[in-house]
Parts: structure tokens; sequence; C-alpha cells
């Protein structure tokens, strides 16, 4: 199995490149976990209730809070995997969702 990276970036970054890549910006909310937590599981169990999808879950929360540090070691050496820049990938996946979805923004 690979899995393959490029840079190790903090969400705080990641939300600013997907904005310089879009062209928007968005307001920062920031919550501390604790609250985060408790609205995440209040919004579970209202769209368990409502049968819609949870923009914000537990699950996702202890996702963004392990330290998980993918290496792309493997590929490099294996496939001769190189990573590229994040910016052209965010780029490249906007784009293809664009084209997928038929957005022409």
């Amino acid at each position: 199995m690979y899995i393959l990276s490029g840079a190790r970036v903090k969400l705080v970054q990641l939300k600013k490149v997907v904005q310089e890549v879009v062209g928007v910006r968005s307001p920062a909310v920031v919550l501390p976990f604790g609250l985060a937590h408790l609205v995440a599981t209040l919004s579970e169990r209202f769209y368990r209730w409502t049968g819609a999808t949870p923009r914000l879950t537990r699950y996702a929360l202890r996702t963004v809070q392990e330290s998980s540090d993918f290496r792309c070691d493997k590929a490099r050496r294996e496939l001769g995997y190189t990573p590229r820049p994040l910016r052209d990938s965010i780029a490249d996946t906007l784009a293809w969702w664009r084209h997928r979805w038929g957005c022409n923004k």
C-alpha cells in the first residue's frame, strides 16, 4: 500500500491554499476542541434525525486531532514517485470536480 504525500501542512495552511486557488475567502471559525466535540455530537444526532449527512462529526475531529505522519519513501523507492507542489494538486483536484459536476467557475 502506498500513501502518497508531499508536504506536511496544517489545516489552516490547507485552507489558505484552497482559498488562493479558488479566489474566495471564507470566515475563520475557531472553536475550542471541547466545544467542537459537543457541536459534532449534537450535529450527528440532528442529521441522523433528519437523514442528512453531517458536516462535522466526532470522527472528523479525531482525524484532525491525530498527528498522522505519512511518508512517500516507499513510493519514491519502488515507483520513482516524485511529489509535486500542494497548490498544483489542489488546483487540479478543483478543476476535476468542476468538470465532473459541470461547474464553469
